[in-house]
């Protein structure tokens, strides 16, 4: 059977919609000789914590079932957030960790309760495309009457599960983007958990730039 993309859009899990990718999809489908499913998860504040996790590894546990060839499991953002509980929720519901091939982790959130790089302590003076108030929001609206160190919770924050027995991952944010400290912690504590990880981190670069338009200089 040929490789399945399992794909979460980005939106801070408040916005978004997995039709606005189609157009990227449907040239990587077709290049790389691949399906792509793309979830069209619950969002907050209409449906906070933990609808939107659930819904995701509701998709997963169906494709998993019903997908025989090998299967990534990726997104951008908000994506890259639920593609990581969902990896952990595929190791400790399913036992089947073994089944995913890999993960495509981009410029994700994975400890809600705040990082340097979350409010502004940041390595590259270039604009960033968030600022901090969105992580107040995602608080407020996400995880509605949970504090910071409320949602330092495994189940909520992947920062802090246990990483043991997961597939190799990738991850990519700019040294521009407030979340540049989720990827740089997670990626390294991916690794020190025994599994194999690359960080990719592009100089000067914002959230979300992999769908900005090139600029020439």
């Amino acid at each position: 059977a040929s490789g399945l993309y399992l794909h979460f859009h980005g939106g801070a899990m408040l916005l978004g919609h997995p039709r606005v990718q189609d157009v990227a999809h449907a040239e990587m489908s077709e290049r790389l000789g691949i399906t792509i499913v793309s979830v069209d998860y619950r969002l907050a504040p209409e449906h906070p914590f933990p609808a939107g996790a659930d819904y995701c590894f509701a998709v997963a546990r169906d494709v998993l079932a019903n997908h025989a060839g090998p299967i990534v499991m990726g997104g951008e953002s908000a994506g890259a957030y639920y593609a990581a509980l969902t990896v952990l929720r595929v190791r400790d519901e399913l036992d089947a960790a073994q089944r995913i091939a890999g993960v495509n982790l981009t410029f994700g959130l994975y400890d809600l309760s705040g990082t340097p790089a979350q409010i502004g302590s940041l390595p590259s003076a270039a604009p960033d495309v968030v600022d901090d108030q969105v992580f107040e929001d995602i608080l407020a609206m996400y995880t509605p009457g949970l504090s910071r160190l409320d949602v330092r919770r495994p189940d909520i924050s992947p920062m802090y599960a246990r990483l043991d027995g997961l597939p190799p991952a990738l991850f990519t944010v700019g040294s521009a983007d407030h979340l540049l400290d989720d990827s740089l912690f997670m990626s390294r504590r991916w690794e020190a958990w025994g599994n194999e990880a690359e960080l990719a981190v592009y100089p000067d670069c914002p959230h979300a730039f992999v769908g900005h338009e090139a600029t020439e200089l």
